[in-house]
């Protein structure tokens, strides 16, 4: 199974290195997005064998990551960039895919929501309630997850990178950097 975890300073890679990731905080965003992606593939493959002993597993990272990594993920973009690039962004077409994506990001988290009481279901290993339900839940956020991820690396990131100056990627880093109780190194 891909581990998940991993993005708080020091879990895989020397803390300084960990640390140096807040000075691109784009990429950092990007390199969460590829985790994201993982765990899409993640889900669908648990979809398919969620009767087996061996989904356990599966559900446990998926559930350490969907209420330990993405929250710190969500404040990055609500808290973080969507604030930077309104304030940067003037036009009207800039200011609806703002709200676009928070209005994406409100959808997000009420299928995180619902699919969060089924893993925990699975990872003590209690029959799930509605099994249909569950498995409709978790494709339709793979889904609509991948749509949303591939919408934010080929228009928001870009959209970041030509709008945001330097003091204001050094502002986004120091506030991830933060969250996940790591020093920033700039």
């Amino acid at each position: 199974m891909t581990d998940l975890t991993g993005s708080c300073p020091g879990a895989s890679a020397p803390e300084a290195l960990a640390e140096a990731r807040f000075l691109d905080p784009l990429g950092f965003i990007r390199e969460e997005h590829r985790r994201q992606e993982e765990l899409c593939a993640l889900l669908e493959g648990l979809v398919d064998d969620f009767t087996k002993p061996s989904s356990r597993d599966k559900a446990t990272g998926i559930l350490t990551y969907l209420t330990q990594e993405l929250p710190l993920h969500e404040q990055d973009e609500e808290e973080g960039l969507i604030p930077l690039l309104q304030a940067r962004c003037h036009d009207a077409a800039a200011r609806e895919l703002l709200s676009r994506l928070r209005g994406q990001h409100a959808d997000d988290r009420a299928r995180v929501a619902t699919l969060i009481a089924d893993l925990d279901a699975l990872c003590v290993e209690v029959p799930l309630g509605d099994p249909g339900a569950f498995v409709l839940n978790a494709l339709m956020l793979a889904e609509t997850w991948r749509r949303h991820l591939a919408w934010e690396n080929d228009v928001l990131l870009p959209l970041a990178r030509d709008r945001l100056n330097a003091a204001d990627l050094a502002e986004l880093g120091r506030a991830m950097a933060a969250r996940r109780g790591a020093a920033y190194p700039g």
